[in-house]
């Protein structure tokens, strides 16, 4: 596993895109806060259909106020994104975006 990490998002994105072209990954994780936002609308727009890994993802967001992210990504994004239940197994191709206050 590798850690990205980059305070300009142009780059951050663009290290994401180059982590997540390698080949052979059954899992993509990425973790961020509020700034991580952006990035990733920028990450999942140029994702392929046919990516081949799971994509989980975590930010910081708040437990107690509706959020509509996942619609967000969904829009800038051909897999599907999706808030997962408990114990939901990972499939290839599909975003999992952890529910507030929740880790995957």
């Amino acid at each position: 596993m590798r850690r990205i990490i980059a305070r300009d998002s142009r780059a951050a994105a663009q290290r994401v895109k180059a982590e997540m072209a390698r080949p052979a990954r059954d899992v993509i994780v990425i973790g961020g806060s509020a700034g991580a936002v952006e990035v990733l609308r920028t990450v999942f727009g140029d994702l392929p259909v046919d990516l081949g890994a799971a994509v989980a993802i975590t930010l910081h967001r708040s437990p107690t106020l509706p959020s509509s992210l996942a619609g967000v990504f969904a829009r800038r994004s051909s897999l599907d994104v999706i808030e997962p239940e408990d114990g939901e197994p990972f499939v290839p191709g599909r975003i999992y975006l952890a529910p507030p206050d929740r880790h995957i």
